[in-house]
């Protein structure tokens, strides 16, 4: 099996990739949006097919704490990362944060498209 590097697995990752619909709705805002399940469902077996691994850490840093998303080489020490902070007093409001920034940093570490699903 032919060993990639990072940039290599990333852009392959870039060509395959095909956009993730936007199903679920965001009532406040009269929208739609692609959800974690559905992106993970999407990226998850590409990923591991260009030995890539995604992994999130809920880490404090001056004073806040943030997902930091990382997506990994497998074999290689290189990575990138992406951090979100997290927002809310109460542990819904915090988890749902969770899910808020894990949502966001793959989507902007793998450059994702999306789309309508119409």
């Amino acid at each position: 099996m032919e060993t990639k590097t990072l940039n290599e697995a990333l852009a392959e990752f870039r060509q395959r990739i095909e956009p993730i619909k936007k199903d679920a709705a965001n009532p406040f805002f009269k929208s739609k949006y692609a959800d974690l399940t559905s992106i993970l469902e999407v990226i998850k077996p590409l990923l591991h097919d260009l030995g890539l691994v995604l992994t999130h850490a809920v880490e404090r840093a001056d004073g806040a704490y943030h997902v930091v998303t990382r997506i990994i080489k497998i074999g290689h020490e290189d990575h990138i990362h992406s951090s979100f902070p997290l927002f809310g007093t109460k542990p819904q409001e915090f988890g749902s944060s969770i899910t808020y920034a894990r949502r966001y940093n793959i989507q902007a570490l793998l450059d994702l498209p999306t789309e309508d699903d119409d």
